[in-house]
Protein backbone atom coordinates (compact mmCIF):
# COMPACT_ATOMS: atom_id res chain seq x y z
CA UNK A 1 0.00 0.00 0.00
CA UNK A 2 1.24 3.48 -0.87
CA UNK A 3 0.94 6.28 1.67
CA UNK A 4 -1.17 9.21 0.58
CA UNK A 5 0.99 12.29 0.13
CA UNK A 6 -1.17 15.18 -1.10
CA UNK A 7 1.72 17.63 -1.22
CA UNK A 8 3.75 15.29 -3.44
CA UNK A 9 0.70 14.64 -5.61
CA UNK A 10 0.08 18.38 -5.96
CA UNK A 11 3.73 18.94 -6.95
CA UNK A 12 3.54 16.40 -9.80
CA UNK A 13 0.11 17.55 -10.89
CA UNK A 14 1.36 21.14 -11.00
CA UNK A 15 4.26 20.06 -13.25
CA UNK A 16 1.76 18.47 -15.65
CA UNK A 17 -0.46 21.58 -15.47
CA UNK A 18 2.49 23.83 -16.24
CA UNK A 19 3.13 21.71 -19.34
CA UNK A 20 -0.43 22.32 -20.53
CA UNK A 21 -2.21 19.11 -19.52
CA UNK A 22 -5.85 20.24 -19.17
CA UNK A 23 -6.98 17.67 -16.59
CA UNK A 24 -4.04 18.60 -14.37
CA UNK A 25 -4.93 22.28 -14.79
CA UNK A 26 -8.46 21.49 -13.66
CA UNK A 27 -7.15 19.63 -10.60
CA UNK A 28 -4.84 22.52 -9.67
CA UNK A 29 -7.76 24.92 -10.08
CA UNK A 30 -9.85 22.72 -7.81
CA UNK A 31 -7.09 22.62 -5.19
CA UNK A 32 -6.91 26.41 -5.12
CA UNK A 33 -10.72 26.71 -5.10
CA UNK A 34 -11.08 24.41 -2.09
CA UNK A 35 -7.82 25.09 -0.29
CA UNK A 36 -6.53 21.54 -0.73
CA UNK A 37 -2.77 21.40 -0.03
CA UNK A 38 -2.49 25.11 -0.90
CA UNK A 39 -4.08 28.20 0.57
CA UNK A 40 -7.53 28.88 -0.89
CA UNK A 41 -7.20 31.45 -3.67
CA UNK A 42 -10.19 32.01 -5.98
CA UNK A 43 -8.22 34.23 -8.36
CA UNK A 44 -5.53 31.58 -8.86
CA UNK A 45 -8.22 28.94 -9.10
CA UNK A 46 -10.01 30.83 -11.88
CA UNK A 47 -6.75 31.20 -13.77
CA UNK A 48 -6.23 27.42 -13.87
CA UNK A 49 -9.86 26.66 -14.76
CA UNK A 50 -9.64 29.18 -17.58
CA UNK A 51 -6.45 27.62 -18.98
CA UNK A 52 -8.06 24.18 -19.00
CA UNK A 53 -11.36 25.52 -20.34
CA UNK A 54 -9.62 27.28 -23.21
CA UNK A 55 -8.26 23.87 -24.22
CA UNK A 56 -11.76 22.35 -24.28
CA UNK A 57 -11.88 20.78 -20.81
CA UNK A 58 -15.64 20.54 -20.25
CA UNK A 59 -15.67 20.56 -16.43
CA UNK A 60 -13.44 23.64 -16.45
CA UNK A 61 -15.72 25.36 -18.95
CA UNK A 62 -18.74 24.68 -16.74
CA UNK A 63 -16.78 25.87 -13.71
CA UNK A 64 -15.89 29.12 -15.49
CA UNK A 65 -19.57 29.68 -16.29
CA UNK A 66 -20.46 29.17 -12.63
CA UNK A 67 -17.65 31.50 -11.51
CA UNK A 68 -19.03 34.33 -13.67
CA UNK A 69 -22.69 33.54 -12.96
CA UNK A 70 -22.18 33.56 -9.19
CA UNK A 71 -19.40 36.16 -8.99
CA UNK A 72 -16.76 33.91 -7.41
CA UNK A 73 -13.67 36.12 -7.18
CA UNK A 74 -15.03 38.27 -10.02
CA UNK A 75 -18.07 40.52 -10.39
CA UNK A 76 -21.21 38.61 -11.41
CA UNK A 77 -21.44 38.74 -15.17
CA UNK A 78 -24.06 36.75 -17.08
CA UNK A 79 -22.68 38.03 -20.39
CA UNK A 80 -19.35 36.31 -19.64
CA UNK A 81 -21.02 33.23 -18.11
CA UNK A 82 -23.11 32.19 -21.10
CA UNK A 83 -20.27 31.73 -23.61
CA UNK A 84 -18.69 29.36 -21.07
CA UNK A 85 -22.00 27.52 -20.63
CA UNK A 86 -22.21 27.18 -24.39
CA UNK A 87 -18.64 25.86 -24.63
CA UNK A 88 -19.38 23.32 -21.90
CA UNK A 89 -22.62 22.32 -23.63
CA UNK A 90 -20.78 21.88 -26.93
CA UNK A 91 -18.20 19.79 -25.08
CA UNK A 92 -20.99 17.44 -24.01
CA UNK A 93 -21.73 18.57 -20.44
CA UNK A 94 -25.35 17.54 -19.92
CA UNK A 95 -26.01 20.08 -17.16
CA UNK A 96 -24.73 22.89 -19.41
CA UNK A 97 -26.98 21.65 -22.21
CA UNK A 98 -29.95 21.84 -19.82
CA UNK A 99 -28.98 25.38 -18.85
CA UNK A 100 -28.68 26.44 -22.48
CA UNK A 101 -32.07 24.86 -23.24
CA UNK A 102 -33.64 26.78 -20.37
CA UNK A 103 -31.90 30.00 -21.42
CA UNK A 104 -33.37 29.79 -24.92
CA UNK A 105 -36.76 28.69 -23.62
CA UNK A 106 -37.09 31.66 -21.29
CA UNK A 107 -34.73 34.59 -21.45
CA UNK A 108 -33.92 34.52 -25.17
CA UNK A 109 -37.09 32.76 -26.42
CA UNK A 110 -35.72 30.79 -29.31
CA UNK A 111 -37.63 27.51 -29.43
CA UNK A 112 -35.36 26.05 -32.10
CA UNK A 113 -32.22 26.54 -30.00
CA UNK A 114 -34.01 25.46 -26.83
CA UNK A 115 -35.19 22.30 -28.56
CA UNK A 116 -31.66 21.63 -29.84
CA UNK A 117 -30.08 21.83 -26.38
CA UNK A 118 -32.80 19.96 -24.51
CA UNK A 119 -32.71 17.13 -27.09
CA UNK A 120 -28.92 16.83 -26.70
CA UNK A 121 -29.31 16.65 -22.91
CA UNK A 122 -32.20 14.18 -23.19
CA UNK A 123 -30.12 11.88 -25.40
CA UNK A 124 -27.54 11.75 -22.61
CA UNK A 125 -30.18 10.67 -20.10
CA UNK A 126 -31.36 14.01 -18.73
CA UNK A 127 -34.56 13.59 -16.78
CA UNK A 128 -34.89 17.37 -16.52
CA UNK A 129 -35.08 17.82 -20.30
CA UNK A 130 -38.22 15.71 -20.77
CA UNK A 131 -40.70 18.24 -19.36
CA UNK A 132 -39.55 21.25 -21.42
CA UNK A 133 -39.33 19.07 -24.53
CA UNK A 134 -42.94 18.00 -23.99
CA UNK A 135 -43.95 21.64 -23.57
CA UNK A 136 -42.08 22.83 -26.66
CA UNK A 137 -43.63 20.14 -28.86
CA UNK A 138 -47.08 20.96 -27.48
CA UNK A 139 -46.48 24.64 -28.20
CA UNK A 140 -45.52 23.98 -31.81
CA UNK A 141 -48.44 21.56 -32.25
CA UNK A 142 -46.56 18.26 -32.51
CA UNK A 143 -48.63 16.12 -30.14
CA UNK A 144 -46.96 12.88 -31.20
CA UNK A 145 -43.49 14.11 -30.19
CA UNK A 146 -44.89 15.76 -27.06
CA UNK A 147 -46.23 12.38 -25.94
CA UNK A 148 -42.88 10.72 -26.67
CA UNK A 149 -41.11 12.94 -24.12
CA UNK A 150 -44.01 12.95 -21.65
CA UNK A 151 -43.45 9.28 -20.80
Amino acid sequence: MVDKDEAEGFKWCKKAADQGYDEAQYIIGYCYAKGVVVKKDVVESKSWFEKAGDQGHAKSQLTMAIIYMNGVGVPKNRALAFPWYEKAANSGMMSAQEIMGAYYLGEQKDLGKSLYWFKKAYKQGSVLAAEPLTGIFKEIGDTKKALKYAR
